[in-house]
C-alpha cells in the first residue's frame, strides 16, 4: 500500500466496483501484480515473468480449494482493473493467536489513490473474513525493509525478517557486503509481449562471445 503520488493528477474514477476475483480475472490480477512489483523494485526475492506465471497458477489452485482460506478481491473502474487485495488465513503452532489472517498484497493504481478504493477493498475483505472465519480476531501483514508507512499509521511491528546467502549464515563474523549474494539483483520485468506474458516468461537467448568463454587452465606436464 502506498500513499498518493503528489505528481499524479487526481481524477475521480467513475463506477468503481469491488468484488471477489475469479478465474476470468486472473490476467487482470497478473497485470496489477506486475505493476505492484515495478512500483518498488527490489532484488530479493526475484520477480520475473516466470514468477508472474507462478502467481497465476497459485491463485487458480486457491480457487479450487475445498475450504476458503484465501481472499482475492479486485476493484474495477468500468472494465478497467484499478486495484486488488490478497489475504490468506494462516496458522501457527506456537504463540497465540494461533489463527490469523495475513494480508499479502494491497495495491491501487497511482491515479486511483486517495479515493477510498483501498478502504472499500479492506471492508470487503473484512466481510469475507466474518462470513468464513468468524473466530479470527487479528490481522498481520508484511512490509518491505525500511518502509515506515505502517508504523506511521500507528501499527506495531513484531517481527523483522532478514535474508542472506547460506555461506553468510555459516560465517556470521563476515560482513555481508563482502560476500557474493546468493541471488543476483532482479532485472526489470520487460514490457508485455505475447498474451500478456513478458516474453512468455522466457529470457532471450544470446550467442556466446569471447568474454563468456571459460578461461583456459594451464596444464602441468
Amino acid at each position: 500500500m502506498a500513499a498518493p503520488d503528489p505528481s499524479v493528477v487526481q481524477t475521480l474514477m467513475p463506477d468503481v466496483t469491488v468484488r471477489a476475483a475469479g478465474f476470468a480475472d486472473l490476467p487482470a490480477i497478473r497485470q496489477l501484480y506486475r505493476d505492484f512489483v515495478l512500483s518498488a523494485p527490489r532484488g530479493y526475492p526475484v520477480m520475473d515473468g516466470d514468477e508472474l506465471d507462478a502467481l497465476v497458477r497459485a491463485l487458480a489452485a486457491q480457487f479450487l480449494a475445498p475450504t476458503p482460506i484465501f481472499c482475492l478481491l479486485g476493484a474495477w473502474s468500468g472494465e478497467r482493473p484499478v486495484g486488488f487485495l490478497g489475504a490468506e488465513v494462516g496458522e501457527r503452532a506456537v504463540g497465540r493467536p494461533h489463527r490469523v489472517v495475513n494480508v499479502h498484497w494491497i495495491y491501487i493504481v497511482p491515479e486511483g489513490r486517495g479515493q477510498g478504493i483501498a478502504r472499500r477493498l479492506i471492508a470487503a475483505a473484512h466481510g469475507w473474513l466474518v462470513a468464513n472465519h468468524p473466530d479470527i480476531s487479528h490481522v498481520e501483514w508484511f512490509a518491505a525493509a525500511g518502509d515506515p508507512q505502517w508504523s506511521r499509521r500507528g501499527y506495531d511491528a513484531y517481527l523483522t525478517r532478514y535474508q542472506a546467502p547460506v555461506l553468510a549464515f555459516l560465517q556470521p563474523h563476515e560482513p555481508i557486503r563482502h560476500l557474493t549474494p546468493a541471488v543476483p539483483p532482479a532485472e526489470p520485468v520487460p514490457p508485455l509481449a505475447v498474451n500478456g506474458s513478458p516474453g512468455n516468461g522466457r529470457k532471450p537467448k544470446h550467442g556466446r562471445t569471447r568474454a563468456h568463454r571459460r578461461a583456459e587452465v594451464p596444464r602441468h606436464g
